[in-house]
């Protein structure tokens, strides 16, 4: 019975802290939602500091989860690279709350930004620059490549995407198969980008 409570909880406030912020969202609101009595936030959070970071945790847990499974599959880096853009991409679609909580606190940053959103993304900026320092030592990517600029670059075309989604929506074809055929276009970029010549 308390863990229905609190996940309910924790799938009320997300949608309410994405779309309005901490500063934004009332007790009572989130309670309101789901359904439940206003007190038992504070049992089970402490309050709606504890509910918020609780929301920004389920959701970061997710992505550091699905990140450290293709890590531990000794994959090739391009295979690694490969399948971070695909999980990030279906995490998107499963949590298509979480870029507009990391937006959220990118723009008006709670406690939640040193003690949750910087600890998380400590553990997930090593992945990709490992991924692409490995494949300049194996000689399969540009020398001059920077891993981490490199990094950011490719997180940047697969989110920025989801980002600016509902836009999408109205401009890019309409095709059901849209996203897995953007991804492959930005994997098909990505990697005419960062291979070596002698190696495309």
């Amino acid at each position: 019975m308390e863990k229905d409570t609190r996940d309910k909880l924790i799938e009320a406030g997300t949608p309410l802290f994405a779309w309005k912020g901490f500063s934004g969202v009332s007790i009572r609101e989130v309670a309101k939602m789901a359904e439940v009595n206003s007190a038992l936030i504070s049992y089970h959070f402490g309050g709606k500091e504890g509910l918020y970071a609780a929301v920004l945790e389920n959701n970061l847990a997710a992505l550091l989860t699905a990140l450290e499974k293709i890590n531990s599959s000794c994959l090739e880096p391009e295979r690694r690279i490969e399948q971070f853009a695909r999980a990030v991409s279906a995490l998107h679609k499963q949590r298509p709350f979480l870029l507009r909580l990391l937006q959220g606190e990118f723009i008006n940053p709670t406690v939640c930004f040193e003690n949750i959103i910087k600890p998380y993304f400590k553990k997930v900026v090593t992945f990709l620059p490992a991924a692409i320092q490995e494949g300049k030592t194996t000689g399969r990517f540009e020398p001059e490549i920077h891993p981490i600029y490199a990094a950011m670059a490719l997180s940047s075309m697969v989110n920025f995407y989801f980002l600016v989604k509902p836009l999408a929506d109205h401009i890019l074809p309409q095709d059901e198969n849209r996203d897995e055929e953007y991804i492959r276009q930005v994997l098909k970029i990505y990697f005419s980008g960062v291979r070596r010549r002698d190696d495309a």
